[in-house]
């Protein structure tokens, strides 16, 4: 893989219609939040950044809580919510800072920047930008971006632990998101729903099953 440059020359490449995801309202997204970290809400959009952990935190450095920055990552479908939560140590942790998994429909139509098309080899980035382990730099772009395009409210990228999509779509999930991620800046947050369509805790009997699963195929350990 080439190595992603640190930022991105400035200005960034014009949008084509077809580097721009339309979310209509009613698609469902998923995420994993740690209700025993630092107050986390199922709705809540983190203020605090950038952090060593968010790839695409446009807060601008140093690091701290920022007054107008927050960002919410979450995914097409509840199995790679949790892959993705979990990746660090590969150990599915039903109990430890109190994980939640949340399923919601966005209420109105969001628009993500797709880093999985041409936009990114356009702007300089190739697919680097979705893989690398350099949050320093995939920051710095994300900074730029969310600078460039503000009618945009996030991003959608490919979900490096899961690979290539595979198998049927799960019922409710948009094909679109399916094995992949999204990130979503402090605009998106009047697209969240006042209520969600699945809320648990991980460590609740009816999330076994898949819990189960995900560590099967993924080889994680779950406790």
């Amino acid at each position: 893989m080439s190595r992603l440059a640190a930022a991105p020359n400035l200005p960034l490449p014009a949008l084509q219609s077809a580097d721009v995801l339309r979310l209509r309202r009613g698609t469902r997204l998923a995420r994993v939040y740690f209700a025993a970290r630092r107050g986390a809400t199922w709705t809540g959009f983190r203020a605090w950044g950038p952090s060593a952990r968010g790839r695409f935190d446009h807060h601008l450095p140093p690091p701290g809580d920022s007054p107008d920055r927050a960002m919410m990552y979450a995914a097409g479908d509840a199995e790679t919510a949790l892959v993705e939560a979990f990746q660090e140590t590969s150990v599915l942790n039903r109990t430890r800072d109190d994980p939640w998994l949340v399923v919601f429909s966005l209420r109105r139509q969001i628009r993500l920047l797709d880093l999985r098309g041409s936009w990114s080899t356009r702007a300089g980035a190739s697919m680097a930008l979705s893989a690398a382990h350099e949050p320093k730099a995939t920051q710095s772009w994300a900074q730029a971006i969310y600078a460039e395009y503000g009618h945009l409210q996030g991003l959608v990228y490919p979900s490096a632990m899961r690979g290539r999509p595979s198998g049927p779509v799960p019922a409710g999930v948009n094909r679109e998101l399916f094995c992949q991620n999204v990130a979503l800046f402090e605009r998106a947050r009047l697209s969240l729903p006042t209520r969600p369509r699945l809320h648990l805790p991980l460590g609740h009997p009816g999330l076994a099953g898949m819990l189960g699963g995900v560590a099967r195929e993924y080889g994680y350990a779950m406790i």
